[in-house]
């Protein structure tokens, strides 16, 4: 729903952070982003889970997140079409 109605920003990565999850004795990851509203405020994003780093293949190191201007707690990190044609094989 977010992709439809929410604002779409391009993000920052600031970060390729561990989880509290382990999967095969490791822990998974997660990407952390920041964009800077209109207003002045960071706003700090956090992607889903994710089974590898995708940041070699992210344009810039940026990623596309919509979020509810009204509440910037509901947010979608879309790294899949962050970076764009990848075939994993």
């Amino acid at each position: 729903m977010l992709k439809q109605s929410g604002e779409k920003v391009m993000a920052e990565v600031i970060d390729y952070a561990p989880s509290q999850v382990r999967i095969n004795n490791q822990p998974a990851r997660y990407l952390v982003c920041t964009y800077q509203n209109m207003t002045g405020e960071n706003l700090i994003f956090k992607s889903g889970l994710l089974r590898w780093n995708p940041i070699s293949f992210l344009s810039d190191k940026k990623v596309i997140v919509y979020y509810d201007s009204r509440n910037s707690n509901r947010y979608f990190v879309d790294v899949d079409e962050s970076m764009g044609k990848v075939v994993n094989l």
